[in-house]
């Protein structure tokens, strides 16, 4: 049935969801391609191309996320 498909592959091959911002998803994308040179990882290779292993960076494409998390970091820093 179609309910239990599942995607299977990187994050950064699904394309851009509810809440991402392409911009924001641009920089994550640079953060985890960084992550990944200092790490020493090779580039997964995907049938799009080489992407960075390291997808967890790509949920701060969220606006959402993103602001509240700069909020609770101002709020932290100058409380």
């Amino acid at each position: 049935p179609l309910s239990e498909l599942q995607f299977q592959g990187s994050e950064w091959q699904r394309p851009v969801r509810g809440g991402e911002l392409e911009v924001l998803l641009q920089v994550a994308y640079w953060v985890a391609d960084i992550i990944d040179v200092v790490l020493k990882r090779e580039p997964q290779m995907t049938a799009c191309g080489q992407v960075p292993q390291t997808e967890w960076p790509r949920m701060f494409a969220n606006w959402k996320l993103s602001t509240f998390v700069g909020l609770l970091l101002l709020w932290t820093v100058y409380w």
